[in-house]
């Protein structure tokens, strides 16, 4: 995603066994939400709502060898982007 005046802020939390990567942007939701519909790979998007929030989830892998998700939503006009791993 070509970067047009957008500023992204971010935020990261590590522990023994996850990961946690939050980031921010003035981005639109639709632009973000397009971009990661065309990279993620086919199937996993898990969920996409318009209202109340938009909001949409994509995952990879399962708890046993370990899961990353990509969330993405919306805040005070800004799109929030949170990726996770967790290995249980």
């Amino acid at each position: 995603m070509a970067a047009r005046n957008a500023s992204i802020r971010y935020a990261l939390r590590l522990r023994e066994d996850k990961l946690a990567l939050r980031m921010s942007t003035s981005e639109s939701f639709d632009r973000v939400y397009a971009w990661h519909q065309q990279k993620m790979p086919a199937g996993t998007e898990k969920s996409h709502v318009d209202s109340p929030i938009q909001g949409a989830v994509f995952t990879i892998g399962d708890t046993s060898s370990g899961q990353s998700s990509v969330t993405l939503t919306t805040q005070g006009g800004k799109t929030i982007i949170t990726i996770a791993h967790v290995k249980m």
